[in-house]
């Protein structure tokens, strides 16, 4: 038995290597080994080792990556699947998000709501003239989405606590999520309303459509807070309805304190 002394990057290992008058050395980049008795390796050897040593360098960070693209891809599956189920089969659909809910899959449906909505909002405002006022209030449309989520969030699960079934709070964010899927709808309607003139007859009628939009959004809260929190749904409307009505609170006294 011949002991073979193996220094790679400035770490000396000493390993025997069982071999009749042959001792074996790895040889790479940055390798020098020093041994009693030192022996060659062949050329093909050579190239087989320096192809293991570069795929243990390499293969960490494509591993890293492709198991990123492929959780990537399966919120986005998930997603897309969910939104058709919302569209078709809501009530359904929020009792399945609310048995395995998953934070990031409404945190991406909040986010992509409101990148959608800003770029609508960006068409709208170049259409009408706005200006550069209304193009700072579309490019604060996600923050602004992410801003209500949360605090929706925050206030249901404060007013649920009157049933004694608060504490689900990360699982409302990630089913009320997909509620914000109208406010798409509605900046679509911007554009159109827009495009349509200020003061004309479309204009009108495009603008009554908001309206529908506006339930279509508090149905889906409804059904999502309903599906969460396990209520009757008129408990389920009034917890809807109470974070419009905090906000509004806060904006009136905001109003009056600014006044006096």
């Amino acid at each position: 038995m011949t002991v073979v002394q193996i220094r790679v990057a400035s770490d000396c290992v000493t390993q025997p290597v069982f071999a009749t008058g042959v001792g074996v050395g790895c040889v790479a980049d940055g390798v020098a080994h020093d041994a009693s008795n030192t022996a060659t390796i062949a050329e093909p050897a050579r190239v087989a080792i320096r192809q293991r040593c570069m795929r243990s360098i390499v293969a960490p960070p494509v591993s890293v990556a492709v198991s990123s693209l492929l959780r990537l891809a399966a919120v986005f599956y998930r997603v897309a699947v969910s939104v058709i189920g919302i569209l078709v089969r809501p009530q359904s659909t929020f009792a399945g998000l609310a048995s395995a809910s998953r934070l990031r899959d409404g945190f991406a449906v909040v986010l992509g709501s409101g990148v959608v909505a800003l770029v609508l909002g960006l068409i709208a405002n170049q259409i009408s003239g706005g200006g550069a006022a209304g193009a700072v209030a579309s490019l604060l449309l996600p923050l602004l989405f992410l801003v209500y989520w949360a605090a929706a969030g925050l206030i249901v699960d404060a007013g649920a606590g009157l049933s004694a079934r608060a504490g689900r709070w990360r699982q409302y964010l990630a089913v009320s999520g997909f509620t914000f899927l109208p406010w798409i709808a509605y900046s679509a309607l911007l554009v159109v309303e827009a495009a349509a003139g200020s003061g004309t007859a479309a204009q009108s009628a495009v603008a009554w459509l908001t309206l529908p939009l506006l339930l279509w959004f508090l149905y889906l809260t409804t059904l999502a807070v309903q599906a969460v929190f396990d209520v009757t749904p008129f408990v389920a409307l009034a917890l809807a309805l109470l974070p419009d009505a905090v906000l509004l609170v806060l904006l009136i006294a905001l109003l009056v304190a600014t006044n006096i």
